[in-house]
């Protein structure tokens, strides 16, 4: 169900699914139910799809909300060699109702959420205002949304995603403060390596943390993945102990 950028949907949302507005709890995300441990499934080409593939679109968000998916990691920019025949270009002229119009589908038809990642490479908006640009596009399009919007990301992967070396760092963290201003979701900045945490979280730019952990098994085999998140906070904030948000979402975990 497409809608106009801005319009809140008035379809009621499918029986079973989870209402409110997403929300951290201590050191969990919690909504109108209380706390609760969000499993979520990449969909990164989940705009394109909206847009030129609608019924493989649905058939894939059919088989996660049988699987008990509670949102979908989308992106909300990309393209370059690797995705010609999947890009998702904010220069389309129905951008809006596309990132508008599955927010809606997800939510209403199949009771999931959606983790918006806004760049997931930056080959159509160069740095400066036309970032800023469609970091306001996305807050206006979450107001009447929110209870539909597990999270935002700036970024995924910033350092070699358009957001190099500490300029791009600098620009990812005010797109964050400037995003987490203007809407009340969940916003993080981008997955980090160890080393850059500090760098990256450490202050008021987020709310949440997103990381990617290790998938190898080193020494210790198959466990391995599955005990990494353990390690934190005390991996990655030695140079900022206490500074970094509490809760963090194992973006990309080690698949079957």
């Amino acid at each position: 169900m497409a809608l106009e950028p801005g319009v809140r949907a008035r379809q009621a949302p499918r029986a079973g699914t989870r209402t409110g507005s997403v929300r951290i709890d201590g050191r969990a995300v919690a909504d109108a139910a209380g706390p609760f441990n969000a499993l979520g499934a990449t969909l990164f080409w989940g705009a394109w799809a909206y847009k030129f593939d609608r019924a493989r679109l649905e058939r894939n968000l059919e088989v996660l909300r049988a699987a008990g998916i509670d949102y979908v990691r989308v992106l909300g920019s990309v393209g370059g060699a690797s995705w010609e025949d999947r890009q998702t270009d904010p220069r389309w002229q129905d951008y809006d109702a596309i990132v508008a119009g599955l927010t809606d589908l997800a939510y209403d038809r199949y009771g999931m959420r959606v983790q918006w990642t806004l760049f997931g490479g930056a080959p159509f908006t160069p740095p400066g205002p036309e970032r800023e640009r469609l970091v306001d596009r996305f807050a206006a399009l979450a107001k009447g949304r929110e209870h539909k919007i597990f999270a935002f990301e700036i970024a995924n992967e910033a350092w070699h995603n358009g957001f190099r070396g500490p300029e791009g760092l600098g620009e990812l963290r005010r797109l964050g403060k400037r995003l987490n201003d203007r809407t009340s979701v969940l916003v993080a900045l981008s997955s980090p390596t160890s080393r850059a945490a500090c760098a990256t979280y450490a202050g008021d730019a987020a709310d949440i943390m997103t990381l990617h952990y290790d998938r190898s098994f080193g020494t210790v085999g198959p466990t391995r993945p599955l005990l990494r998140p353990w390690d934190f906070p005390a991996a990655y904030d030695a140079q900022c102990r206490g500074q970094l948000p509490a809760v963090v979402l194992n973006n990309e975990p080690i698949g079957p």
